[in-house]
């Protein structure tokens, strides 16, 4: 009988895992992207269906579906087999269950209490009515599993501690806390928006106070930190927008929940939002797997716009598109609930977030100089970081037209603040950490690995007796010994190089000998090099006799060199 894992291989393909967080593209038997796990701008990451293995010719990351989950979603194997398993509908024995780890245990603690307050809810008529006030329809309550913590200290310490789940789990997950005598509920009277992985698992909530209520803990409450939820790499409603993200071929960010939800219920389902924090770097790193277009739609007053100018910063530096939406002093929710034609006005009116903000200042009621004095202070910035010297040329020109003042003045200030920009960045990079220094593959071990890739895919198609041979020659160890020696983690990236370099080609054999002739070049050049470098020593020590031998030495090599390179241009004819 089949193991778990081969079970779960056998029903969901690479291209399935992947296409959930990457956006695809075909390319002859293979396909493309981006890379998730490092920026680039030309696509690297490249997936073989025949082998369900991915691998990235710019990081170096491969792997299978297993080694990818956990990558992404940064889980521990026992937990990526046990997401794959509910994914392919694949029943996973006790023990496999057992190995899943506290992790396994604080997902389904977290799970159990989302359910606890979808139930509450229902029994919530002051809950139901404020929701329906807010313009949230029963489905949309559902879609996002809208919930309801009831009024009291312990009602769900009390409801997981009948279910059988320790104390310490429980507060380990964020939902209790401890207090001088017993433990009591985080959230109390408050209607509860669970926040997931991108894969729809709840890690954490936010709890929005119901009005009238007397709280002294502010109307909204976050779940802290904890091992599942980390607030500067997560984003609310991520799971239902997937998607809809790639299908559109852009993201709508807002800063709160409520928006999110009513922007998906307008029928806009790529719509993600920040949750009890700023939008960050991982965040957008995040959204750059599914689409490199942001249109941001931020609240418009000063901490909105304040946040609105970072995030514009934060994408620009990572090579993304950013836009805005005008909303004439309204949040999203509210427009939406009062008048849906606007919403979606607005959201196709987006403007790039340099051009919102220029027409933000010219349309403000501050005198001349205050305008130039914010257009230096809050824009110019952005236009600093604006990848690419046409773009900000547009952008210089567009200032001095607006503001009326010289092209010459805006371009100065420009250049002023770039060159403080990279100073700044001389002094942190002069501060820092060296970098590790990476071991760098020389031309020969290259040679010899593009030579292992290729026998692993076509040993039984090629008659490999002279590539051993040389292989043996210029290595000393044979091709089986060389590559036991390789990390079986590089493996299926040789293999898929071989496959996308080589495959369908009728002239094997002759790219067999190529890839040899490589190898055993690389194997003499490396050689001559070192009896060059002795010679040279010989002759300044003034050593005739050793200088003598190297010469003829390199005189061999030499020979050797030129018979490889005639006999490859000959074979090439």
């Amino acid at each position: 009988m089949s193991t778990p894992v081969e079970q779960i291989k056998d029903k969901l393909s690479i291209v399935d895992v992947v296409s959930a967080y990457v956006k695809l593209e075909r390319s002859g038997i293979y396909f493309k992207a981006r890379c998730p796990f490092h920026s680039e701008r030309t696509p690297s990451f490249m997936l073989s269906p025949a082998r369900n293995t991915y691998h990235c010719f710019g990081c170096g990351k491969g792997g299978d579906i297993f080694s990818f989950v956990q990558d992404i979603e940064g889980l521990d194997f026992p937990a990526a087999l046990k997401l794959l398993a509910e994914r392919a509908g694949v029943t996973l024995d006790a023990r496999a269950k057992r190995d899943g780890g506290e992790k396994a245990m604080l997902y389904d603690v977290l799970e159990a209490a989302t359910k606890f307050y979808e139930v509450e809810l229902r029994k919530s008529s002051v809950a139901i009515e404020y929701l329906k006030s807010r313009g949230i329809e029963g489905a949309t309550a559902k879609t996002f599993r809208i919930g309801f913590a009831p009024d009291g200290w312990e009602n769900l310490v009390h409801f997981l501690r009948n279910k059988g789940w320790q104390q310490g789990l429980i507060e380990k997950a964020g939902l209790s806390v401890q207090g001088k005598n017993n433990p009591y509920d985080r959230f109390r009277n408050r209607i509860m928006f669970p926040i997931t992985t991108s894969q729809g698992k709840p890690i954490a909530f936010t709890g929005r106070v119901l009005p009238g209520s007397d709280d002294q803990m502010g109307k909204y409450v976050n779940s802290p930190e904890t091992v599942m939820y980390h607030k500067s790499s997560v984003l609310y409603g991520l799971d239902l927008a997937k998607s809809a993200i790639l299908r559109e071929g852009n993201v709508v960010v807002v800063e709160g929940q409520m928006d999110c939800i009513m922007i998906h219920q307008a029928g806009n389902h790529n719509v993600v939002a920040v949750s009890g924090t700023a939008l960050t770097e991982e965040h957008l790193q995040l959204l750059k797997r599914f689409t490199d277009r942001i249109v941001f739609c931020f609240d418009n007053d000063n901490a909105g716009q304040t946040a609105l100018k970072k995030a514009a910063a934060l994408s620009f530096e990572l090579g993304l598109d950013a836009k805005a939406v005008t909303l004439a002093g309204k949040d999203p929710a509210d427009m939406i609930k009062e008048n849906p034609e606007a919403w979606l006005k607005a959201l196709t009116g987006a403007e790039p977030v340099i051009d919102y903000l220029l027409g933000s200042l010219k349309r403000s009621g501050d005198s001349p100089r205050d305008k130039l004095k914010r257009a230096k202070d809050d824009v110019l910035p952005l236009v600093a970081v604006v990848p690419g010297n046409m773009e900000q040329s547009y952008y210089v020109k567009k200032m001095s037209e607006l503001f009326d003042v010289p092209e010459g003045a805006v371009r100065d200030d420009l250049k002023k603040l770039i060159r403080a920009t990279i100073s700044q960045d001389s002094v942190h990079i002069a501060q820092s950490e060296a970098p590790p220094v990476l071991r760098v593959r020389s031309a020969k071990d290259a040679a010899a690995e593009r030579i292992v890739g290729f026998e692993k895919v076509f040993h039984d198609q090629v008659d490999l007796e002279t590539v051993r041979t040389d292989f043996q020659e210029a290595m000393q160890v044979s091709l089986e010994t060389f590559a036991a020696g390789i990390p079986t983690d590089r493996m299926p990236a040789l293999a898929l190089e071989a496959e996308l370099y080589y495959s369908g080609s009728n002239q094997l054999d002759s790219i067999a000998r190529e890839l040899t002739a490589t190898l055993l070049l690389a194997h003499y050049e490396e050689i001559l090099a070192d009896v060059l470098r002795r010679m040279r020593e010989a002759e300044h020590s003034k050593d005739e006799a050793a200088t003598h031998d190297l010469h003829s030495q390199s005189k061999e090599i030499g020979e050797r060199i030129y018979k490889i390179k005639h006999h490859r241009q000959s074979t090439e004819h």
